[in-house]
């Protein structure tokens, strides 16, 4: 033991919480950062069903069983780690969601309620399964893969639409996705379509590709003919979505509290952001960046989910038919690296669109 305290273990354990924190999961999608006056990304993939205990996994057995095809899940971003929300991922309570809540309470101003949102709230995510078909139009090193991916509101939004649509419109030429979506032999290619919009990535072009000649198709084989042997592979591809949640720490909940609250310091927050049951440091540092948004040109809180419009894209030859989805090749092995991607920031680093935070203020009540 006596060679063991020549380290300071706090210090090591620091270091090493803010290697981890910064750890790119290459079994992660996470799509690239739109430039501005680029053409549209677009990635094409099939949104995977849940799945249950003993179903094989790409790490083994699962030992949970999925309700959804999604987790939902959010974290908060303090002290240079993710913390879990309970609030957003098991309905339960949160000192710094519920601290957030209090202070947005003392001002009517929205910009001023998003500024304190951005920075103390986590946005809302759904996780799910993917599987990204052997066709040119996504790229090379994710054809064939199983990634999972942790997606906005913008895009869930799409997905809860076509589940809550009982038919496809009446209308051949336009129908619109409906029903169940993700079933391994009835499924719908969802098209990812990225831009750039205000400070962030913009999703509002995404959409269910669908023709009078392209429906659903299974995931590996063609309409009608699925190939359930590599369909069973795909599936047993899958990752364990509970592995990826990110953990609800109440010890620190309880501590970030305190020190948000002025009741404890030394936490890595500065004195304005400790004092007790006012909202004036946060209040008067939204003015600020308001100001400095105007100036840039810029509009507060635009994000990926805006509701506004994205650029239109450049115009595109048209997808395959559903007989022209070839059967796929058996997949590549997972790289040994990530491939290139945008670097994994904090919450309260990115926009937070509007639509997020009226549902935010929504929960504040009368």
């Amino acid at each position: 033991m006596a060679r063991r305290d020549k380290y300071d273990i706090n210090k090591i354990r620091s270091q090493v919480k803010k290697k981890i924190g910064k750890h790119t999961d290459p079994t992660e999608f996470k799509p690239p950062k739109a430039e501005e006056g680029k053409p549209a990304i677009q990635f094409r993939f099939f949104i995977l069903p849940p799945f249950g205990v003993g179903d094989e996994l790409a790490t083994g057995p699962a030992e949970q069983t999925m309700e959804d095809f999604f987790l939902r899940n959010g974290s908060h971003y303090m002290d240079n780690k993710r913390i879990g929300c309970p609030r957003v991922i098991n309905d339960g309570k949160c000192g710094i969601c519920q601290h957030g809540f209090d202070l947005m309470g003392e001002t009517a101003v929205k910009e001023e309620r998003a500024a304190i949102a951005k920075r103390l709230l986590p946005g809302t995510y759904y996780m799910v399964n993917i599987y990204f078909p052997n066709i040119d139009k996504n790229p090379e090193e994710l054809r064939g893969q199983v990634r999972w991916y942790n997606c906005p509101k913008t895009v869930f939004d799409m997905w809860e639409a076509c589940l809550f649509r009982d038919d496809d419109g009446g209308d051949p030429q336009e129908p619109l996705p409906f029903g169940v979506f993700y079933d391994e032999e009835d499924a719908y290619l969802f098209r990812l379509e990225v831009v750039k919009q205000g400070q962030g990535n913009n999703y509002g072009k995404s959409m269910f590709f669908l023709t009078e000649s392209f429906q659903s198709v299974p995931i590996a084989g063609k309409a009608g003919k699925p190939d359930q042997p590599k369909i069973d592979e795909i599936l047993a591809k899958r990752h364990d979505l509970f592995d990826k949640i990110p953990d609800v720490i109440d010890a620190d909940i309880d501590r970030i509290v305190r020190n948000l609250t002025g009741e404890e310091t030394g936490s890595g927050f500065d004195a304005d952001e400790t004092k007790p049951g006012k909202a004036k440091a946060e209040t008067q540092k939204a003015k600020e960046d308001t100001k400095k948004d105007k100036k840039k040109g810029l509009k507060p809180n635009v994000s990926e989910s805006s509701s506004k419009p994205a650029a239109e894209p450049s115009p595109e030859p048209a997808e395959p038919v559903a007989g022209e989805i070839p059967v796929d090749e058996a997949p590549d092995e997972a790289p040994d690296e990530a491939p290139d991607e945008a670097p994994d920031e904090a919450p309260d680093e990115q926009p937070r669109d509007d639509d997020d935070v009226d549902a935010l203020l929504d929960q504040l009540g009368d």
